[in-house]
């Protein structure tokens, strides 16, 4: 006799279990996208990082000054 309604007491646990649960996820997402997003991970960034390589590659003289201008003309499209 002590189990009955255990199905009707678990079914509020798992609801307030998930909302919180979700509310958490929220936060972190938001704080992960707040926090990439300053530290330059987001895709626009990625044409930077490129553009800081060719920048090194073209002072290490891997690059004329042609080839520099032709590959940053494609990394900015």
């Amino acid at each position: 006799m002590g189990w009955h309604g255990f199905g009707m007491g678990f079914l509020p646990m798992f609801v307030i279990w998930f909302f919180w649960a979700a509310i958490v996820a929220v936060a972190v997402i938001l704080i992960v996208r707040l926090v990439g997003g300053s530290s330059g991970s987001s895709s626009g960034s990625r044409g930077s990082e490129a553009e800081e390589i060719l920048k090194q590659r073209y002072a290490r003289g891997e690059l004329t000054r042609e080839q520099y201008d032709d590959m940053l003309s494609h990394i900015r499209r």
